[in-house]
């Protein structure tokens, strides 16, 4: 936890985010202690003139 954090009795919980076939970082995820991996959603609007 950031001394920032610490300072302001913030809880912090990291978290690991990336493409689901991008294997390397999933591999490096699980190395860091980073656990039950998932899919999820992404919408993005479009600005229209």
């Amino acid at each position: 936890m950031c001394e920032f954090a610490k300072q302001h009795n913030w809880f912090i919980l990291p978290r690991w985010d990336c493409d689901i076939k991008n294997v390397g970082s999933i591999k490096l995820a699980e190395k860091l202690g980073f656990h039950t991996p998932r899919e999820y959603g992404v919408y993005s609007l479009e600005h229209v003139n």
